[in-house]
């Protein structure tokens, strides 16, 4: 997912990051 790109950047603001990151 493109989340993962967000992660990666060091921008864990947005909660769907961590649900992702749980997935």
């Amino acid at each position: 997912r493109c989340n993962n790109v967000l992660y990666l950047r060091g921008v864990p603001e947005d909660e769907e990051i961590e649900d992702a990151a749980e997935d």
